[in-house]
């Protein structure tokens, strides 16, 4: 079993979506064990070979540098969507992805 980048979780627990959520159900801001079990972390499955997984991580990091200069978010949401999409889902290199903007 792959484990997850402690980046890549990192990346989770600063999203504002999670912590929306995390304000629903928690009455102050001690996080216990059991929260931190009920938050939902999307399964991910490795399976992107290798060398294809760092080549379209490349990828969307040069996209990403481009959104950074022209702030124009489409090219990089429709390449996650479309790794998303793959069957089998590719969203391995999401998790890159993810893990690369945490650091």
């Amino acid at each position: 079993m792959k484990v997850y980048n402690l980046e890549f979780l990192t990346a989770l627990l600063n999203f504002k979506l999670l912590d929306w959520r995390f304000n629903l159900t928690s009455t102050n801001n001690n996080i216990n064990g059991y929260e931190i079990k009920s938050l939902p972390v999307p399964k991910i499955f490795f399976t992107t070979p290798p060398e294809k997984r760092q080549e379209y991580l490349q990828n969307l990091i040069n996209i990403y540098q481009q959104y950074q200069i022209n702030h124009n978010p489409n090219i990089l949401l429709t390449q996650i969507d479309h790794h998303l999409n793959q069957q089998p889902s590719q969203a391995d290199v999401i998790h890159d992805l993810l893990a690369y903007l945490a650091e």
